[in-house]
């Protein structure tokens, strides 16, 4: 069961990243989260995390 999920997942991921103008998004959001912890600024870490998954989400829709 756990392989066909990881299998799901890798393929999402294939297609997600296959679209260069959404990886370079969340390259950009991954590395605003970054540069939160790296400032020990949890209010803005956990901000940009929701960004990022909120955007990716969005990213996804077909």
């Amino acid at each position: 069961m756990i392989s066909e999920i990881k299998m799901k997942l890798k393929r999402l991921d294939l297609y997600y990243f296959d679209k260069v103008k959404n990886a370079a998004l969340s390259y950009d959001e991954h590395k605003n989260i970054i540069e939160a912890l790296k400032q020990k600024n949890l209010p803005l870490a956990m901000e940009a995390i929701e960004h990022n998954w909120k955007n990716s989400f969005n990213r996804f829709k077909f």
